[in-house]
């Protein structure tokens, strides 16, 4: 007669517990901190892969990325080699291609822009690889309160992104699936590797 009250005192005990265990994670991972841990975040190291797709052509790339703070190195490269390299300091920001010809401008989006004619925003890219919007982006946070959706409105297009995974590395949360998409242009940034 005992046993079975005993037995649910016990699983009720046990489901209190538990619960309390779930409130504590749910209240730990607040948007407010992440987004706070991502914005101290400015020594790091990705690589991967990404693919470039718009009406005129079709390019996919190796990519190994290292930022420390406003110093950014860029490198694509496939199986025949380096294919482009770009560093940026803040001040200026320097193209090497696969040929070793070197350009030279104020920033990454406009010089890649002007060697290419492609217009991408890779000035917001320091965030978004970390999964932070940008001031007056707007953006849907996914059920645990990490981004799920960026929209930032650029001069000539209107991007959106999508973060359909993340991963965990050194017990920060950052993405490993990033995709952007506009009228015309969709990029898709495979992550296989942080380095903190």
């Amino acid at each position: 007669m005992f046993r079975p009250v005993f037995l649910s005192l016990i699983s009720f005990c046990l489901l209190i517990v538990s619960g309390c265990t779930s409130l504590t994670k749910t209240s730990s991972g607040t948007w407010e901190s992440h987004q706070a841990q991502l914005q101290t975040l400015n020594r790091f190291q990705l690589s991967g892969k990404v693919g470039f797709i718009s009406l005129k052509q079709r390019v996919s790339a190796n990519f190994v990325w290292k930022q420390d703070n406003q110093n950014i190195e860029l490198r694509l490269y496939n199986f025949s080699g380096t294919l482009l390299t770009l560093n940026t300091t803040g001040k200026e920001t320097r193209v090497t291609d696969k040929d070793g010809t070197t350009y030279f401008g104020a920033d990454a989006q406009s010089l890649i822009k002007r060697l290419t004619g492609i217009n991408l925003p890779l000035n917001n890219l320091p965030g978004w690889l970390k999964g932070l919007p940008g001031q007056n982006e707007d953006f849907i946070l996914d059920s645990d309160e990490k981004v799920n959706t960026i929209t930032s409105r650029q001069p000539g297009a209107d991007w959106t992104l999508s973060y359909p995974s993340y991963t965990n590395t050194d017990d920060i949360v950052l993405p490993s699936r990033i995709r952007m998409n506009n009228d015309s242009q969709r990029v898709k940034i495979d992550i296989s590797d942080w380095i903190l």
